[in-house]
């Protein structure tokens, strides 16, 4: 095979990446260039599968199916060792997110400081 052949294969060699969300709308507004061709990467070819998170969260940890998930941001413990979290895509803000659920009132400033995984501001 001469070097030009071989160039027109790598040229047209395609990598599929399994991307798989959930179809809320935080999801679906993230992936949307990709899913509708908006947004084009020569050379890759995305397929996108729309499933509830907690069977995402599930599939990720039993199987690593998908190359890219959204899942849980409690499940990624059970998933590290397949796979490392984005530097974007997060959907947790001021009024989302992780609900804090107990038998009797809580003040903001006891839960804040004792539950959460991170310093408060």
């Amino acid at each position: 095979m001469s070097n030009e052949q071989s160039a027109v294969i790598n040229a047209q060699a395609v990598t599929d990446i399994s991307i798989a969300h959930s179809p809320d709308s935080d999801d679906a507004f993230m992936f949307y260039g990709l899913a509708t061709n908006k947004v084009r990467v020569p050379g890759y070819r995305f397929s996108h599968t729309l499933c509830d998170i907690e069977t995402l969260n599930q599939r990720a940890q039993d199987e690593a199916f998908f190359d890219v998930t959204a899942i849980s941001f409690h499940a990624y413990p059970y998933i590290q060792k397949d796979y490392t979290l984005m530097g974007c895509g997060g959907s947790v803000g001021e009024g989302y997110g992780p609900m804090v659920v107990s038998n009797r009132p809580l003040q903001p400033p006891i839960w804040i400081a004792s539950a959460l995984p991170f310093p408060a501001n």
